[in-house]
């Protein structure tokens, strides 16, 4: 996701990267990350797309991620859209202790963005196409 974009671009050697993090104070706090695309799959009616996310500095700090983004649809013209993400904390022991205590829920925060980006950024590729074809 580029800055703000919801979009994955290229970084250095070609490799794709996306911008993590959430508004904060009335601006973005971001992080860049190296992001890995698997294979879609179907899933039920609809489909499951396997990524994982590392950051490119601050690794110590930042977790590397794991996730699974499924669109099911859920009427003809409505689709949801989930994101299941699995991470480990960083810092040991100390960063178990505060992801119990405050960070699982900006981890909540900064995936509910990101999905949030990845919606907008469909919908918005979507709408010139469905104005097209007259709807």
């Amino acid at each position: 996701m580029g800055a703000g974009t919801g979009r994955v671009k290229r970084g250095l050697r070609g490799r794709p990267f996306a911008n993590v993090g959430l508004p904060l104070a009335g601006r973005r706090v971001e992080s860049a990350g190296k992001i890995v695309v698997g294979s879609l799959t179907p899933l039920g009616g609809g489909v499951a797309l396997p990524f994982s996310w590392q950051a490119r500095r601050r690794r110590r700090l930042l977790p590397d991620v794991a996730a699974e983004l499924i669109a099911s649809p859920i009427g003809p013209e409505l689709t949801q859209l989930s994101l299941s993400a699995t991470y480990t904390p960083p810092l040991g022991q100390i960063g178990e202790v505060l992801d119990r205590t405050l960070m699982h829920r900006l981890a909540e925060t900064v995936i509910r963005d990101f999905l949030n980006r990845v919606a907008a950024q469909i919908a918005e590729r979507l709408s010139p196409a469905h104005r097209r074809d007259g709807g």
